[in-house]
């Protein structure tokens, strides 16, 4: 009893989750004049919906200040208009000469490069001490490679924060230009446009722009510290490294281990050089004073940080280049969509420069459908002709089979699927007068849709119709002198059944 009653709670909830609206997503990418399709996030290749579901219109790669894109559906049309505006190409000055006249010394990647370049042992070399020698190896080159990473990091800061003042001065006109831009990606202005605000606000792409970034002062002297000090702090721990090389390089001198060990050999050698090499590119690499960033990081006019800002706020979601429009409700038959593209000319002047259109059938609902075609049919009781030969009553079988002129009116379920199944009633006129027949039939039956459209249609089931049989108690066999002429027939409707082939016309 308890499986039987989860089986069933598991049948419900199937059913359920299958009976839920889902959504196609009609996604068109503008740029490329590609149109995708997607049903709950999943890529499919032929677009339907069933009645009730969501039709959402996404069009990406869509630059908001130099397009306007309205839509249609169903001959009754409501529109959305992309944001005006504009897009270009980027002008982005000679911003960043380079805070530090050195400090580019392989940061990171060249030590890297050497540690992940460690050959394997191919000789002898197990001795406790050489395997102590390949740990501190190991453990100092990731602090040497951590260390690096963080004096790029701050020194990226430095360089943004020197040359603020300039990328402020130059943000407002590039991102114009930007905007009115027809020949760049628009993902790619995008990109660029929010490249040009974190450099005017001197942020990284880790960083916020806050509401502290416009106003305080403090604020800015603080952050300008900040950097200073962290750049310097790590400045001093890659210089104290130089120490820790060195003593690994004399522990390397008082062991003992195979000179034929090549991953042994490439570590003495790496550790012999390497406290030079740290103390080289320290002497070439300032200090850095907080006199040195103060200088370029003057305030800008708070209209020009506000109008940055709300630039900012538009681009941080990531979806101010797409468009996107209220969701449409499928109903009916099928979903009719109409998509309008303008774009603004020389003038500034919206023109429409293309359309695009959408069919999507809708399925789940039943509606009624005609169609015509031919039938053929056979009673149940085999038919024949009757007559009198020397008084005695004869039978001649007549054509089992019946063809008909048809058509059908139709109960369908409408799916997506290019094969499914509706109930079907129809009347057919036999042809050629078949099957000694000359009244209409009538059909009951299933039907089989086939083709993308369902048009083609493949019907069977009961026929009625009627079939000349003896009448007045008379049979085959029976004595009768009155004559073929005065043998008493009728035509009696009968139960048959049939096949039909038709094509939908409604």
């Amino acid at each position: 009893m308890k499986t039987t009653i989860q089986m069933c709670l598991a049948m419900l909830i199937a059913c359920t989750l299958y009976s839920q609206e889902s959504t196609l997503t009609i996604e068109y990418n503008l740029y490329e004049d590609i149109i995708s399709y997607k049903r709950n996030n999943e890529l499919i290749e032929k677009p339907f919906v069933k009645k009730g579901d969501n039709i959402r219109v996404v069009i990406t790669e869509f630059n908001p200040y130099t397009t306007k894109a309205n839509i249609e559906v169903d001959q009754i049309g409501y529109s959305q208009s992309s944001r005006l505006g504009s897009s270009s190409e980027r002008s982005y000055g000679d911003l960043a000469g380079g805070l530090l006249s050195g400090g580019d010394f392989n940061l990171g990647e060249g030590i890297f490069s050497i540690f992940s370049a460690i050959p394997g042992s191919r000789g002898g070399s197990a001795s406790k001490e050489a395997m102590v020698a390949q740990s501190k190896y190991s453990a100092l080159t990731q602090k040497t490679v951590e260390a690096e990473r963080k004096i790029k990091t701050y020194k990226k800061k430095a360089d943004l924060l020197v040359n603020a003042d300039k990328s402020k001065a130059l943000a407002l006109a590039d991102i114009y230009n930007l905007k009115q831009n027809t020949n760049i990606r628009p993902s790619r202005i995008q990109e660029l446009m929010k490249e040009e605000v974190l450099h005017a606000f001197a942020k990284t792409e880790s960083e916020e722009v806050s509401i502290e970034d416009l106003i305080s002062e403090t604020h800015k002297e603080n952050e300008i510290s900040t950097t200073v000090s962290k750049y310097n702090e790590a400045l001093d721990e890659y210089e104290n490294l130089a120490q820790e090389w060195r003593s690994l390089n004399n522990y390397l001198k008082n062991i003992a281990y195979d000179n034929t060990d090549a991953k042994m050999t490439h570590i003495a050698t790496t550790s012999n050089k390497m406290d030079a090499d740290i103390l080289a590119n320290v002497e070439e690499t300032p200090k850095l004073q907080i006199s040195d960033i103060s200088k370029g990081n003057r305030s800008g006019s708070i209209e020009d940080m506000a109008a940055l800002r709300l630039i900012y706020e538009e681009l941080k979601d990531g979806k101010s280049f797409e468009q996107r429009f209220t969701p449409i409700q499928a109903q009916g038959e099928e979903v009719n969509i109409q998509l309008f593209f303008s774009e603004k000319n020389e003038n500034g002047e919206f023109k429409e420069t293309k359309s695009l259109t959408q069919t999507i059938p809708v399925s789940g609902h039943w509606k009624v459908s005609g169609s015509v075609g031919v039938s053929f049919g056979k009673f149940a009781k085999s038919v024949s002709t009757y007559s009198v030969a020397n008084e005695i009553i004869t039978e001649t079988p007549a054509d089992d089979f019946i063809p008909q002129v048809a058509s059908f009116v139709h109960m369908i379920r409408q799916t997506p699927d290019n094969l499914d199944f509706g109930f079907s009633l129809g009347v057919g006129l036999p042809l050629l007068n078949g099957g000694e027949s000359s009244s209409a039939s009538f059909f009951l039956g299933p039907t089989i849709l086939v083709g993308q459209n369902q048009r083609l249609m493949l019907t069977g089931g009961l026929m009625g119709a009627k079939a000349l049989r003896l009448s007045g108690g008379h049979q085959v066999g029976d004595t009768f002198t009155l004559g073929t002429d005065l043998l008493p027939t009728s035509s009696v409707y009968e139960l048959g059944y049939f096949l039909g082939l038709s094509f939908s016309v409604l």
